[in-house]
């Protein structure tokens, strides 16, 4: 799912979805494109495992 969607219908901070792209090894988000402005993409299964973690 996307960042922009998570933030806008879910109500996740921005920062903290960003936190996590930024974890090296986190295996739970991408970008679409290696371009500077593509989309970041999450797993949400795997958010909600990183979440229930305390991460």
């Amino acid at each position: 799912m996307k960042k922009t969607v998570l933030v806008r219908d879910y109500g996740l901070s921005e920062s903290y979805l960003m936190r996590i792209f930024r974890t090296k090894g986190n295996g739970i988000s991408w970008k679409i494109s290696p371009k500077k402005n593509s989309a970041i993409l999450f797993d949400t299964e795997g958010l909600a495992k990183w979440m229930a973690a305390g991460k």
